[in-house]
């Protein structure tokens, strides 16, 4: 009988050290992921700031290419 408790007790501590470097790489893959998706944020933020920038200049364009081609106006 203590020959099957001791040997249960080392299967328990080989699988808690394996469930402890899975959890290890759970979080360090969180944490990239985290790093990854707060990363492309900025970027989508990046690009709609661009974008937002870019529209008003292209309504001026827009404006001054209507005008040239058709002539000022009055």
């Amino acid at each position: 009988m203590e020959d099957l408790i001791k040997a249960r007790l080392a299967e328990l501590k080989t699988e808690i050290e394996i469930g402890e470097r899975r959890w290890q790489e759970a979080n360090l893959e969180q944490a990239r992921l985290r790093d990854t998706l707060t990363r492309m944020s900025g970027a989508i933020q990046i690009l709609h700031e661009l974008l937002e920038a870019k529209e008003p200049l292209n309504d001026h364009t827009k404006e001054s290419a209507s005008v040239t081609q058709e002539g000022p106006p009055g």
